[in-house]
């Protein structure tokens, strides 16, 4: 008499899911989000996401309240970053390596460029994330999964406010109250114009860490190397003599963004006309350009984790 075989079952392995994964879970639930179907046209597709904001504001709220719940500091590391790698900074190219040389206000020009850049660098980086960080809710709910990327910059727009007004306090210590004037409230629409020019990135970058998951692994190097060529910590004037170098590096878009806050902040400018259209041309261009792409894989979040 032979004994019965039993059929091995195939092993599955779930990943593990963080809190802010279950707190985004219940907050689908609360909103009524439906299960996983095709990708919509791109028309109702915005109509969604504009029908969705509350939903999309919940979520931001409900992952900084996580991230802080995680960190011992929380959001003052948005802070305490910046001023840190400012100071060295500050020490390897201005004192060491000189490149402040010929720069009015050095101090506050660096501090202005690392705040700046450390914004645009959370917001691609977290943005790239999105998806990976909210598995369950991807694979199981039907919405526009671009809320996931938006909700993450907005988040990111939220946590630099704090930090932008201590970037501008530590200005006022390394110039002088005399910097202070009117024109620092232009600081505010260059901000929003780079967040939107963020958010278009982060849905760019999102949708290719869904296709590709060795995006994480280079991304770090892509945007190390795009801070070296937006002029952080040196003036791309010393490159005049070479007008081909010159062009390319004023054309950077967030070297454009960096000058917009620097001539508001330190050099009394920021009135150009030209500047701002290109800052805000740059801004649409990146959103535009970023929901299109991210809407064109809709389809594939949820198999794609």
């Amino acid at each position: 008499m032979t004994r019965p075989t039993t059929e091995a079952r195939p092993i599955i392995r779930h990943r593990a899911v963080g809190p802010e994964a279950n707190e985004a879970l219940v907050l689908a639930t609360r909103y009524r989000l439906t299960p996983v179907r095709q990708r919509t046209p791109f028309g109702q597709y915005l109509r969604e996401l504009v029908e969705r904001r509350h939903f999309t504001w919940e979520l931001t709220a409900a992952q900084m309240r996580a991230s802080n719940s995680q960190e011992r500091l929380g959001s003052l590391w948005y802070v305490l970053t910046p001023i840190l790698l400012g100071s060295v900074y500050y020490l390897v190219f201005g004192v060491l390596l000189g490149a402040g040389k010929g720069v009015p206000s050095y101090l506050g020009f660096l501090t202005c460029g690392i705040f700046l850049w450390q914004y645009t660098l959370r917001s691609i980086t977290n943005g790239s994330r999105a998806m990976s960080s909210n598995v369950a809710l991807v694979r199981s709910m039907h919405f526009p999964r671009a809320i996931l990327p938006i909700s993450s910059s907005l988040r990111q727009a939220l946590t630099v406010l704090p930090a932008i007004g201590v970037m501008l306090l530590l200005v006022l210590v390394t110039t002088g109250l005399h910097t202070a004037s009117w024109r620092w409230l232009l600081v505010l629409p260059s901000i929003a114009l780079q967040g939107i020019f963020n958010l278009g990135l982060a849905l760019i970058f999102a949708r290719m860490a869904a296709n590709i998951s060795d995006i994480s692994v280079a991304l770090p190097f892509v945007l190390r190397a795009w801070m070296y060529f937006s002029g952080v910590f040196y003036s791309i004037s010393r490159f005049q003599n070479h007008p081909a170098a010159y062009a390319l590096l004023r054309a950077n878009p967030l070297h454009i963004y960096m000058t917009l806050v620097r001539d508001s902040v330190l050099y009394r400018g920021g009135l150009s006309p030209g500047i701002w259209v290109a800052a805000a041309g740059y801004a649409i261009a990146a959103a535009t350009i970023g929901l299109l792409v991210f809407w064109q894989g809709e389809e594939q979040y949820g198999r794609a984790y």
